[in-house]
């Protein structure tokens, strides 16, 4: 999408970043004299004579940055996740230098909300809004910030330079895009990110806005095509644009300015990624009355609904199952869950509890807008117990609460994607 319903931008006033795959420096240095000889034989009353003459230019400037990114889909955003925690997902970019002279590059980063990204799968609808961007050089070339990795900033806006604006022919850094995300975002939100790099003056941090060809830079008029002097050293922007339609140009000279399409022969180059929120783990809490002192169950021996309907009076027995379920494709680790009883309600076995009471045989509970079936294990049955069965092998555990009473840290395991599992207890509506 080339045109956004909101776009932000971040300006980043250091280096190019990593190339893509078979991109060199393009040929021979930048303002180096090349001279081409011609040597005349020949002979006058029979005596050799030689003439020689030679023309001398110099090689002129061929600018060209690349921006690569080594993501080849969304990159998965867990709710909650902060980067000063350092449980954090990051976008990878790569920019390199691939002029016939160092230069100067000057990055900037634009939010484009939820714009799809070429090549990636089809993503949801709706924008996930992130509480936090920060934007990091990694150093190291280890895909995490540490030691001697540089925090270009986390606000909008124009970030400091802190590095050297300077890069090398064919040289290549790596920059990454982590993001805080909202702890109560919801499951396949997204949010992309371009990078953009462009050519700057000499040392500066200022863009070089046209070249000797009749080309410019985004945002500047399209000069004069200045004549090659063979003595001198022009400079000719020679990238190609990258024909995705999310990957934009920026206007440097004006940043105020929204970003444009991504031309050829502008000086800058650009590439993009984004994220997409899995929720790791959905949980969602379901109860039901199996049994009034006035109507009876709900179920009978063989789980089946009777007719009846009880209701939550005093004397009722309720069951709770506190359902988990791993289907966002996103694996988790230990597992576990607490949950407080309320003092209005009381264990079976407690002195106005009741025996009898029948079961279903499974339970449909809604987490995250799905709804996923609990086939309830037969070897519960009507106590005063906490069951526990966990996501990977569907064990049963029961074991008595907590002083209070209440579940403390019941493991459920590891959760992997597709896997399912839940706590269930009972409890009676105190009567006294």
């Amino acid at each position: 999408m080339q045109y956004l319903n909101r776009v932000r931008l971040i300006a980043l006033s250091v280096t190019a970043l990593c190339a893509t795959p078979g991109v060199y420096a393009l040929g021979t240095d930048a303002d180096q004299d090349v001279t081409n000889s011609v040597t005349m034989s020949y002979e006058v009353n029979s005596i050799a004579q030689s003439t020689t003459t030679s023309v001398t230019f110099e090689v002129d400037r061929k600018y060209v940055v690349a921006v690569g990114t080594g993501d080849t889909d969304w990159v998965t955003a867990i709710p909650g996740q902060t980067f000063a925690s350092g449980n954090y997902s990051s976008l990878q970019f790569s920019v390199t230098n691939n002029s016939n002279d160092a230069v100067g590059i000057r990055l900037a980063l634009i939010d484009q909300a939820d714009t799809d990204v070429t090549g990636f799968t089809d993503p949801a609808t709706a924008e996930l809004v992130s509480d936090l961007v920060t934007v990091w050089e990694d150093s190291n070339g280890n895909g995490v910030f540490d030691a001697g990795d540089q925090n270009l900033g986390n606000s909008l806006g124009v970030l400091p330079v802190l590095s050297t604006p300077v890069f090398a022919e064919d040289e290549t850094r790596d920059y990454y895009v982590s993001i805080d995300v909202p702890a109560g975002a919801a499951s396949e939100l997204f949010e992309t990110y371009t990078l953009v790099a462009a050519i700057t003056e000499s040392t500066g941090t200022s863009v070089v806005q046209t070249d000797d060809s009749g080309n410019s830079t985004v945002g500047v008029a399209d000069p004069a095509i200045n004549p090659n002097t063979m003595g001198g050293v022009e400079e000719v922007f020679a990238e190609f644009a990258s024909g995705n339609p999310e990957d934009l140009g920026f206007d440097f000279v004006t940043p105020a300015v929204v970003a444009t399409a991504d031309d050829d022969f502008d000086g800058q180059a650009s590439n993009s990624s984004g994220f997409r929120t899995r929720v790791a783990l959905g949980v969602a809490k379901y109860v039901e009355v199996l049994w009034d002192p006035v109507t009876g169950n709900k179920y009978d021996a063989a789980g089946a609904l009777t007719g009846n309907d009880p209701k939550a009076i005093p004397g009722a027995v309720l069951m709770y199952v506190i359902g988990v379920s791993a289907d966002s494709g996103v694996d988790a680790t230990l597992v576990t869950l607490d949950d407080d009883i309320p003092e209005t309600l009381i264990l079976p076995g407690d002195p106005n509890s009741v025996v009898g009471v029948e079961l279903p045989t499974s339970v449909d509970i809604t987490i995250g807008g799905s709804v996923t079936t609990f086939t309830l294990d037969p070897a519960i049955a009507l106590d005063d117990q906490q069951h526990v069965v966990d996501c990977a092998t569907s064990t049963l555990t029961s074991s008595a609460f907590d002083a209070g009473p209440e579940i403390d840290d019941a493991s459920l395991g590891s959760c992997d994607a597709g896997e399912t599992g839940y706590v269930l207890y009972f409890v009676t509506v105190n009567d006294t």
